[in-house]
């Protein structure tokens, strides 16, 4: 069995750093063909349909290829992803909150004008063929409130929580004790939002974004979905 791992994991790094090296002209001259063999498909499949939209996008770019070295996933609203390091992805069309562990850099690999250290991300790279076994979760619920959180096992830098305010469920208490939090309003007008442990009172819509300090009780009121994104490292004293 690791025998056969490792050989599809180098079949793959070979393809994939080849692929990446391919001049423009080389990828201009293989992509044309291609587009022009899909589009005039009477039934196209998910990939195809995937890569009529990036080439629209980014014509031209390295990226259009690899849609079929890599899944294509559509998430419902309020699923989650979880992705391990040194994993290749992509956002292509929606909104999401994303949120990072501690990095010291991150590598493109095409969908971009911007530089791509080819050497790097091939090096960089996992190549596993099961990386999204297990992936997908849903947020766990705090009771029949409006906080949901969402914190798989193997993560332990950070973790996410979503507050969905609506009529029936208008306010939230969350209580920052061991983490400062980084609060992202994505719906909602005229959200009160204060501290309980000062005088801070503001009004935030959607799009308003803010940092809360640790070891303080936060408090929102209002209709509207707000996300916190908070580390699991403990920073106050008992």
């Amino acid at each position: 069995y690791q025998r056969r791992v490792h050989g599809e994991k180098k079949v793959l790094r070979d393809l994939f750093a080849s692929l990446l090296a391919c001049p423009g002209d080389a990828v201009n001259r293989e992509l044309e063909p291609l587009l022009k063999r899909v589009a005039e498909k009477p039934s196209k499949s998910l990939e195809d349909s995937t890569l009529l939209m990036l080439a629209g996008d980014y014509p031209g770019d390295i990226g259009c290829f690899e849609v079929y070295l890599m899944n294509i996933l559509k998430l419902a609203p309020g699923e989650g992803l979880f992705l391990p390091a040194n994993e290749p992805h992509a956002y292509l069309r929606g909104d999401a909150v994303e949120v990072m562990a501690r990095s010291d850099n991150v590598v493109r690999a095409g969908l971009t004008p911007k530089f791509k250290d080819v050497d790097v991300l091939c090096e960089m790279l996992t190549y596993s063929t099961t990386a999204l076994a297990g992936a997908r979760f849903s947020p766990a619920a705090s009771g029949t409130g409006p906080i949901s959180t969402y914190a798989p096992a193997s993560i332990e830098d950070f973790k996410l929580l979503r507050v969905a305010l609506t009529s029936s469920h208008s306010e939230a208490c969350i209580p920052l004790q061991d983490s400062p939090g980084a609060v992202l309003c994505v719906e909602g007008k005229g959200i009160e939002m204060s501290i309980a442990q000062s005088d801070t009172k503001k009004t935030v819509n959607a799009g308003a974004a803010f940092f809360v300090p640790a070891c303080v009780e936060l408090r929102l009121q209002g209709v509207g979905l707000v996300f916190i994104a908070l580390t699991q490292i403990e920073l106050c004293s008992p």
